[in-house]
């Protein structure tokens, strides 16, 4: 796979695990986790090249593909909220714009930039791929 194809196929994943998480697409914990650890997998391995072809550190590299990574699913999450709610609310407008702001300027992380907007957005993930309940009561409830 060339560096391309790799970034590619990264963000195919991505779409698909925040569509499961909105419940755009059904999918079961199993396929959801295959997912992730494959995204994760081409992560390490995309910023294990770039970092060696532009010789920057690998923790450089993996931060900044980090970062785009969240600000990609930031966006498919404010994208599908706008679907649902067009009318304009500046007080969201505002805590997305300063969360966008803050993890492009490096005063927040795009954890803190991310955790912020999900403030606003969290209904839309709620439902999304859980891992299988265990124990007695576990198996008691998912029935």
């Amino acid at each position: 796979m060339t560096v391309g194809e790799i970034h590619e196929r990264i963000l195919e994943l991505d779409n698909l695990l925040v569509r499961a998480d909105m419940r755009q697409i059904s999918m079961e914990w199993g396929e959801y986790q295959v997912l992730v650890e494959e995204a994760d997998g081409l992560m390490k391995l995309l910023t294990k090249t770039t970092s060696e072809l532009n010789g920057q550190s690998y923790e450089e590299m993996y931060t900044l593909f980090a970062k785009q990574r969240i600000i990609n699913r930031i966006s498919a999450i404010v994208g599908r909220h706008l679907e649902l709610h067009p009318e304009s609310n500046p007080k969201e407008d505002a805590i997305v714009a300063a969360a966008f702001e803050g993890i492009h300027n490096g005063t927040k992380t795009p954890d803190q930039g991310f955790n912020e907007c999900m403030s606003i957005f969290a209904y839309l993930v709620e439902d999304g791929p859980k891992p299988p309940r265990v124990g007695f009561f576990g198996r008691l409830f998912s029935r």
